[in-house]
């Protein structure tokens, strides 16, 4: 493990670590589907049920301000949780032309750990505005 690219990188092991090999990889990218499209359906209908607090209290400034907040939210959510195959596609052991690398790698996952803050913010907001 020491002699991967992630635990250079970052000193330590990494979540990435565990998965960046077979057979983890391959069982881990059979399984994302199981998450990330009930997690879709849940943004969606989380979007909807902002928009059903705003309409429901238009008085409500936090819940017209998560309401807006969440027009943008969930489409950068959606998109980011569908893309996060490309974690398990990419190899970051590999270089161009057959991976894009460790960058290719870590962006998706990045983009992942930050759609779920979002979702977190999107929900405690959720909880402040009813």
């Amino acid at each position: 493990m020491r002699e991967t690219v992630i635990f250079k990188t970052f000193g330590l092991p990494h979540t990435c670590s565990y998965i960046d090999f077979n057979p983890a990889k391959e069982i881990g990218a059979i399984l994302l589907p199981l998450f990330s499209f009930p997690m879709t359906i849940f943004l969606i209908l989380a979007h909807y049920r902002n928009q059903l607090v705003y309409v429901n209290d238009p008085q409500n400034g936090e819940a017209k301000k998560l309401y807006k907040f969440s027009r943008f939210a969930t489409y950068f959510s959606v998109i980011v949780i569908q893309l996060t195959h490309l974690w398990f596609v990419n190899d970051p052991q590999e270089s161009y032309p057959k991976a894009v690398g460790f960058v290719g790698h870590y962006i998706p996952y990045a983009l992942f750990q930050t759609a779920l803050v979002v979702i977190a913010m999107m929900q405690e907001w959720l909880f402040l505005s009813s």
